[in-house]
């Protein structure tokens, strides 16, 4: 989901590597579509959340990016 949003950006004006980086990410996509999430209750549903981020990452706009996980029974929500 990372990835997608990153290249989201470059999608009004797509070079090479732009397409060859979708293709990667596709093959990548239909290598784990079996895969799935697993929820596991041990009698507490607290949801726990963890973030990370970077300061002006993007060295051009200096923009910064945030991300966060949200967990509830041991199973990504958010």
């Amino acid at each position: 989901m990372y990835v997608v949003s990153i290249l989201s950006h470059f999608s009004n004006n797509p070079r090479k590597w732009y397409l060859q980086a979708v293709k990667y990410i596709l093959a990548y996509i239909k290598g784990i579509a079996s895969y799935g999430i697993i929820y596991q209750c041990d009698g507490s549903l607290n949801p726990i959340k963890y973030v990370d981020s970077d300061f002006a990452g993007y060295k051009d706009t200096r923009q910064s990016t945030e991300g966060n996980v949200f967990l509830v029974a041991r199973g990504t929500i958010s």
